[in-house]
């Protein structure tokens, strides 16, 4: 992590501004660096996530933070329109609650970020991302965010360097991501952009590199009318500067290379720079985007600039300050927040505006919505805005709070929106040093409440069960968005702590409280040694849990998703009750349902006792076999079986078998479902010492080749008519890899490609299910 030290601090408190009253003109105006069209993303080869070797990372994703040198004591700050106890209007919770994608790279922070569209949602983090439909199953992923930039060449290629963004532009119906890729050899740093050809996040990408003379660290980014905006922090061995940059919006949705950047910068007394985001409709052709900054420390300022980008002649953009809001004073030095457990504390980046700028365009009014941290007499509360612009006038601040509960609660790491009616989300981070562990929680207010006030009642989206002590990292940002079907659902995703961290996926609105729901999913099966893996649905509630009738047990009781494996009661008895109990958004609210697990046993074979018999004679088999969906004989000789599906059947031996003077003969039994593998036994008819032979040959509809591998692989598969699901597995249980197959793509069948050359090497399992019939294949990286 690059550190920002007291000449920073005193250049913001300063807050010299020698740019700020002047008009300027463009730093730089430059094409697109390079620019291809992609195939389906659904085609293209998968990198699965994985560590690398980052030396100048350290495993940490490096935006810069000020390191501030704690001040001597000082009176606390009176806020305007403090808000120390949560609201009292109740709402019924999230409506969606969708695991995340977790550390699946080995990295921090994971600078969560998601994009909501009519059908999908799409989540990018350091340094993977995954896609999902809104009901929350996983379409794709995790994957590599490199997946994304696979075959696009150039002095990035092979690069992952994070700090990702993702949006959805709701006006043109396409999804937008990008990450940098800095310090390359060639002394160049890149921002890369990847758009969606279509409103299908999981088909064909325009993808775009613009250049940047120095590392374009922090960038954030949003969809305005005229441009893709991004806002960056630059470095050279130290701080140089803010910049924005405006991206060619028309050129790069039709994929033309010709699309430019107009950048402005180096701006040192300003930092982590925000761009206004249009949700619903675009704001009016000629509109400035505004750029918003706040200062700190020193002089506090909230300043609002604007960009005007001419495509038609770039050197006649403009960038200047629209206005200058004293939004009073507050306390932005944070040293640390405490969790339960440990002295490691989290980081605050109290320093900064927290993504998003959200612009929304009433009509009769236009609207933004910011949030930073505050020191609130000790502990972390949230400073939050909304400006507003009437009919030509600058923007002012209509109204503006701080949320801190007075609970011994530290709030942080905030994202905010407003949905068309005019109602405000807060979402953040929650950690506390007595019972709380980092977890996530929300809360908000309709339009019509009293100014300054989130009014409905906080909820706890996701309840952390960890303290991370391994490094101070959180965040970098959390983010926000409304639903653009409805344009009044929230979607949120942000990060919390487990035994690693996390993320979460939420969809609510502010509907009034309803009963909890809870679904344990339908009655199931389970071989007696596998994991049963449940995955239930809770509605309307913000805890739940697992338990067992029998004694096995849950590897994550807390989670709908969960491995549970059979205790040796359950095993006795042949079933278990799996029971999942949910609890409301109020005391004693809570609900239950269960399912039946029903254990399966492996199948026991007894092929016979070696037997001599005349060389003459024919042998009737005569075996003992249990929990068999069925079985075959095979013999390693020239013989033959009359039946060889039965149990009892007449083998002849061949010439071969005489001549060689003995036959081992093979029974195989296959599994009920859902056991896996079988088992086997052999008998011998002496003549001659026993010749062992190998598993009998099946024919496959799925080919791994090559297997083993040194990471890279193709599977094909064949004769598959239904819709069919890939999954992968490493041998701790743990999903690494979805994929979901609708029968019309599997006609001719199905090439997949992938590269597990950053997973670690060893076994791998390949399960693919379809319709009834599940595989299960084993995949060796040497």
């Amino acid at each position: 992590m690059k550190n920002l030290f007291l000449l920073l601090f005193l250049a913001f408190g300063l807050g010299l501004c020698s740019y700020s009253q002047e008009t300027l003109s463009p730093k730089i105006i430059r094409k697109a660096y390079y620019a291809d069209k992609t195939p389906p993303l659904r085609e293209m080869t998968i990198i699965l996530p994985g560590e690398r070797q980052r030396e100048w990372k350290n495993s940490e994703i490096g935006n810069p933070s000020i390191k501030m040198i704690p001040p001597a004591p000082k009176t606390p700050v009176v806020y305007e329109n403090l808000q120390e106890t949560t609201g009292i209007l109740g709402s019924r919770g999230p409506i969606k609650s969708i695991p995340g994608i977790g550390n699946v790279n080995g990295v921090y922070p994971p600078d969560t970020e998601g994009a909501v569209g009519p059908d999908h949602y799409f989540q990018m983090i350091n340094l993977s991302f995954a896609i999902w439909d809104k009901n929350g199953t996983k379409l794709y992923g995790p994957v590599d965010n490199s997946t994304l930039w696979e075959g696009f060449i150039g002095a990035w290629t092979g690069s992952n360097d994070g700090d990702p963004i993702v949006l959805y532009d709701v006006n043109a119906d396409r999804y937008v991501a990008s990450q940098f890729a800095i310090e390359r050899p060639n002394g160049k740093s890149y921002q890369l952009v990847a758009i969606s050809a279509t409103g299908d996040p999981l088909g064909e990408y325009y993808r775009y590199a613009f250049e940047f003379d120095h590392f374009n660290d922090y960038p954030k980014m949003s969809t305005w009318h005229d441009g893709y905006y991004c806002t960056f922090n630059f470095f050279e061995s130290g701080f140089i500067g803010s910049g924005v940059a405006a991206f060619e919006r028309d050129k790069m949705l039709v994929g033309d290379p010709d699309a430019g950047m107009i950048f402005f910068g180096y701006f040192p007394d300003k930092f982590s720079l925000l761009p206004s985001d249009a949700e619903g409709p675009m704001p009016p052709a000629g509109t400035p985007n505004y750029i918003a900054t706040m200062n700190a420390f020193g002089n506090k300022q909230f300043e609002i600039y604007e960009f005007n980008a001419d495509w038609n002649n770039p050197s006649n953009s403009t960038y200047q300050l629209g206005v200058s809001l004293n939004p009073g004073n507050f306390n932005s030095e944070i040293y640390g927040i405490p969790q339960p457990g440990t002295s490691s504390t989290l980081d605050a980046l109290s320093q900064m505006l927290m993504f998003r700028l959200p612009y929304r365009n009433f009509g009769s009014y236009e609207a933004m919505v910011a949030n930073h941290t505050v020191n609130v007499n000790g502990r972390a509360g949230i400073k939050w805005y909304e400006f507003r612009k009437n009919n030509g006038e600058d923007w002012s601040i209509y109204q503006q709070g701080v949320y801190a509960p007075n609970d011994g609660l530290h709030r942080w790491m905030g994202s905010i929106t407003m949905n068309a009616a005019g109602t405000i989300a807060l979402g953040y981070s929650v950690s506390g040093s007595n019972d709380v562990y980092p977890s996530i929680r929300y809360t908000g207010r309709p339009k019509d409440a009293p100014l300054g006030q989130m009014t409905y009642d906080e909820v706890e989206a996701q309840t952390g069960f960890g303290s991370q002590t391994q490094i101070s990292r959180w965040g970098d940002y959390s983010c926000m968005n409304v639903d653009p079907v409805n344009d009044s659902i929230f979607w949120f995703t942000n990060e919390y702590m487990n035994y690693s961290w996390k993320t979460r996926i939420i969809a609510f609105d502010f509907a009034p409280i309803q009963l909890p729901e809870a679904y344990a999913g339908p009655d199931g099966y389970v071989c007696q040694d596998t994991f049963y893996y449940v995955n239930g649905v809770a509605q309307y509630a913000q805890s739940w849990k697992w338990t067992t009738s029998g004694d096995g047990f849950f590897v994550a009781p807390n989670n709908l998703y969960s491995p549970y494996l059979r205790g040796n009661q359950d095993l006795q008895n042949g079933y278990a009750y799996l029971i999942l109990t949910v609890n409301g958004f109020e005391p004693n609210l809570t609900a239950k349902d269960s399912l039946l697990l029903t254990i399966t046993y492996r199948p026991t074979v007894f092929a016979g006792n070696d037997t001599v018999i005349h060389t003459s004679s024919l042998y009737l088999t005569n075996p003992q076999v249990t929990n068999a969906a069925s079985i075959e004989w095979a013999t390693d000789g020239d013989g033959f079986f009359e039946n060889p599906a039965d149990l009892q059947t007449i083998y002849t031996p061949g010439k071969g078998d005489l001549d060689a003077g003995q036959v081992k003969l093979t029974l195989n039994a296959a599994p009920l479902a859902p056991c896996s593998f079988g088992n086997s036994d052999a008998l011998n008819l002496y003549f001659d010492p026993t010749i062992n032979v190998g598993e009998p040959i099946v024919k496959p509809t799925t080919t791994i080749l090559p297997n083993p591998s040194s990471g890279v692989f193709t599977t094909n598969l064949t004769g598959y008519s239904k819709d069919t699901e890939i999954r992968i597995f490493n041998m701790e249980g743990d999903l690494i890899f979805t994929e979901y197959i609708t029968s019309n793509r599997l006609n001719n069948g199905l090439r997949r490609d992938f590269d597990f050359r950053y997973k670690t090497k060893g076994i791998y399992v390949l399960k693919i299910t379809s319709g009834n019939q599940t595989q299960i294949h084993k995949v060796v990286i040497q």
